[in-house]
């Protein structure tokens, strides 16, 4: 059975969306995540929850600056800004997949210590692969490999 850490989280998003941030505040919390309120700075990892203003673009390209990955859910019909859409980590199509992705970061160890950002060589995407404490996991191609 694989163990999951608990991961620091900080939602970037609009006011205008404040249902949808209490719903997957709620489906987060019941895995035993928790929430970073002051600072995306001091997080595990930040949602970008569309769609949302210059503000939560800002707070997704700081974060993106400083390695903190940054996982993305588009608002409907939205085209996300340049700075957002090149500073998300991992573009994800729904709730459902949100959820399945952070489980996977948090059973790689999170960005913890010795945890990396980087390119994926393997599936051609260029997505993100996460080298946590138990080895590499990308979640475009979902391929990993056990202790490195």
């Amino acid at each position: 059975m694989k163990t999951s850490r608990s991961l620091s989280i900080y939602i970037a998003s609009s006011f205008c969306n404040v249902h949808a941030v209490h719903f997957l505040c709620a489906a987060l919390e019941e895995r035993s995540h928790m929430f970073c309120t002051q600072t995306y700075t001091r997080a595990d990892l930040v949602i970008y929850l569309g769609p949302a203003g210059h503000d939560a673009a800002a707070e997704v390209g700081m974060a993106s600056v400083v390695g903190i990955p940054v996982f993305g859910l588009a608002g409907w019909l939205e085209q996300p800004a340049q700075i957002v859409a090149k500073a998300v980590t991992q573009w994800v199509k729904d709730v459902e997949e949100l959820m399945a992705a952070v489980e996977r970061f948090a059973e790689m160890g999170g960005i913890g210590e010795g945890c990396t950002v980087r390119k994926c060589a393997q599936c051609g995407k260029g997505e993100a692969i996460y080298f946590g404490r138990r080895g590499t996991l990308c979640l475009a191609c979902e391929r990993g490999r056990g202790h490195a």
